[in-house]
């Protein structure tokens, strides 16, 4: 094992549950490393299942590059077509977000290190539903003595609407059982 000294050597990144929790700061962080894949719908595919996320922190990103396949396997491109200029440009915006992941920093610990007493914890939960997709999340909320309040993100659980309920759902569309 490395000798390291605490007072001068920075601590190291450790990997948990697929995202990197900084030891020094005590936040999870991600680490995006975008390999250059074709703008086709296998390349997209790629990219978006390189980021593993298992607590939702960046479920929202996921949501619309899943939305861009979706949208290519509705117009039928194929896996190493070029994918058509108007998807093209929405994939190089949300490919660009994913790089912006990096500045990303989101706390551990529920509760801040200079926080009083604890007299009340509430768990809140907040759900929402699109044509795309529905979500919910949970945030913690702490109360202090002197009532101040901190919340705390604890879990973000997206979901991601069939293809063949949206067919279904466009009423200038056929079923998808009659095509």
């Amino acid at each position: 094992m490395k000798e390291l000294d605490l007072d001068l050597d920075s601590l190291p990144l450790e990997r948990v549950l697929g995202v990197h929790w900084c030891v020094e700061s005590d936040c999870f962080q991600f680490t995006i490393v975008l390999q250059d894949r074709p703008c086709t719908r296998r390349g997209i595919l790629s990219t978006v299942s390189s980021v593993f996320d298992p607590l939702g922190f960046i479920a929202p990103l996921l949501l619309d590059g899943k939305s861009i396949l979706q949208e290519l396997c509705y117009h039928e491109v194929g896996w190493d077509d070029l994918i058509p200029d108007d998807i093209k440009v929405k994939w190089a915006k949300r490919r660009a977000d994913l790089q912006q992941l990096q500045r990303l920093s989101i706390p551990r610990c529920y509760k801040p290190e200079n926080f009083g007493r604890v007299v009340n914890v509430q768990l809140h939960h907040f759900s929402d539903a699109s044509v795309k997709g529905y979500g919910q999340c949970s945030y913690l909320r702490l109360v202090e003595e002197t009532q101040r309040i901190h919340c705390a993100f604890v879990l973000e659980s997206p979901g991601f609407h069939h293809l063949n309920l949206l067919l279904y759902l466009d009423w200038s569309l056929p079923p998808p059982y009659a095509q």
